[in-house]
């Protein structure tokens, strides 16, 4: 909701991105900031949620579906966050596209076709920009309004805005926006991995310290196979749930 007052302030042009940010009124320059820094508190939230999950056996039957609802949440909550992150377009966005991107083309086969698609096309650039912006708009941040609106509705709570609170502290931190990025920047790996994919960064030089050739193995193999356990956790071992969580 945060974000709705940037949109028709914001300039989805690769040239004019960084610089409308920069723009912004005070209480926009708000806006941004809470938008910002709540977009990595959902993903720590949700990376709370899988690790409590596991931990606890929380996700056995009859929890499962609430464990792969949960599951998709922290998977547009990662979508949000990569997508989100291009959108100031300045030199560490731009590079960080620039390297996310390339690690999708290290996948055997499918890689420079998923790069090309990732990117709008063979390169970097405007299309890569607007791609992004319309699929963290138009296509994710419904999905997540929509999903609130339905949860709140069918479990409502009167002390929901409490959790406002530590929240909206967060506006008063100003969300970080480096110089404006360049073609330089545009076939650019020197971009830092941010901490979200840190962990998939570190399995890619793993593997490309055995062979260049082996770095799908940390970026796509590993993690494909992660999830995968995730989701099929339900039907591993015990079909119940503990009788600590207060299950049968």
């Amino acid at each position: 909701v945060s974000s709705l007052p940037l949109v028709g302030m914001y300039s989805r042009s690769a040239q004019g991105a960084r610089d409308s940010l920069a723009a912004l009124p005070a209480w926009a320059g708000y806006c941004r900031n809470l938008h910002h820094w709540s977009s990595a508190l959902l993903l720590v939230l949700g990376l709370a949620f899988v690790a409590c999950g596991v931990w606890t056996s929380a996700y056995r039957k009859p929890n499962h579906l609430a464990w792969l609802a949960g599951l998709a949440w922290f998977g547009l909550f990662a979508a949000l966050q990569l997508t989100g992150h291009a959108l100031p377009w300045d030199q560490h966005a731009a590079r960080t596209v620039v390297v996310e991107s390339g690690i999708a083309g290290g996948v055997p086969g499918v890689g420079p076709t998923v790069t090309s698609l990732i990117r709008g096309g063979q390169d970097v650039g405007h299309n890569t920009l607007g791609l992004w912006f319309g699929l963290h708009v138009a296509l994710l941040a419904p999905w997540l309004l929509l999903s609130v609106w339905i949860v709140n509705k069918n479990r409502p709570s009167s002390k929901m805005w409490l959790a406002a609170i530590p929240v909206l502290a967060h506006a008063l931190i100003a969300a970080p926006l480096g110089l404006k990025a360049t073609e330089a920047d545009y076939g650019s790996f020197a971009a830092r991995p941010e901490w979200y994919v840190l962990p998939m960064h570190t399995l890619l030089n793993l593997a490309q310290r055995i062979n260049p050739s082996l770095g799908f193995l940390g970026s796509a193999l590993a993690p494909g196979i992660a999830v995968g356990l995730l989701v099929l956790l339900p039907w591993l071992g015990s079909s119940k749930a503990p009788r600590y969580l207060g299950m049968a």
